[in-house]
């Protein structure tokens, strides 16, 4: 299709009032529509009309994650390596426990030695079991963080769940001792302080 009044020029489509192939040196675009300049031109009333009454672009309303959940998230991620580095320190100890080699690095381990002694038979198998659980539970926590840091509901319960875990295997392998009282309390103030920052920030959760 040509342009009715350029003809040697190909029409990107026709008017909406008169139907003939415009150009688009032609062409006038109202609303999402196509209009030739003369009838344009004739209509000037009705398309200022239809301008004024045209709804504003839209913006996009971008979510914010609040203060709160900024907290949680940044925490969930530090609680998680620090687990992760306690396991790591926990699973080396365990496997220097278990090794029959004499030095003075094991020889200074010792008094850790003879504490879980106390506790288990067999003290090395112990810490790298409890190291193992722990190094799974701070990677929970901190895959748990980068969802709360993108708003996940989910993430953040998963996060004080984590927390409450690790105290229940505080309990189950270390036992009834001052230590365990005070590792307890330590994750218990950590959900609750998880615990609130989601409670303050939950309009932000999805």
């Amino acid at each position: 299709m040509k342009c009715y009044v350029h003809p040697r020029l190909n029409a990107i489509g026709v008017c909406s009032v008169c139907g003939r192939g415009i150009c688009k040196q032609c062409a006038v675009m109202v609303r999402g529509k196509l209009y030739c300049k003369q009838d344009i031109e004739m209509s000037i009333p009705k398309v200022q009309a239809l301008k004024e009454v045209q709804p504003k672009a839209e913006t996009p309303i971008v979510r914010k994650r609040g203060a709160s959940l900024t907290v949680a998230s940044i925490f969930a991620y530090l609680v998680g390596l620090g687990c992760m580095t306690l396991a790591f320190l926990l699973i080396i100890v365990g496997i220097l426990g278990q090794s029959q080699q004499t030095s003075a690095s094991i020889a200074s381990l010792e008094p850790v030695f003879n504490y879980f002694a106390a506790i288990s038979n067999s003290p090395g198998q112990l810490l790298v079991d409890l190291g193992l659980l722990i190094f799974i539970l701070g990677s929970v926590d901190i895959g748990a963080g980068y969802y709360l840091w993108r708003r996940s509901k989910a993430a953040g319960i998963g996060s004080v769940v984590v927390s409450l875990l690790s105290a229940g295997l505080v309990i189950l392998f270390l036992g009834n001792t001052s230590v365990t009282a005070l590792v307890i309390s330590v994750f218990l103030v950590i959900s609750l302080i998880k615990g609130s920052a989601l409670a303050a920030g939950r309009k932000h959760l999805r």
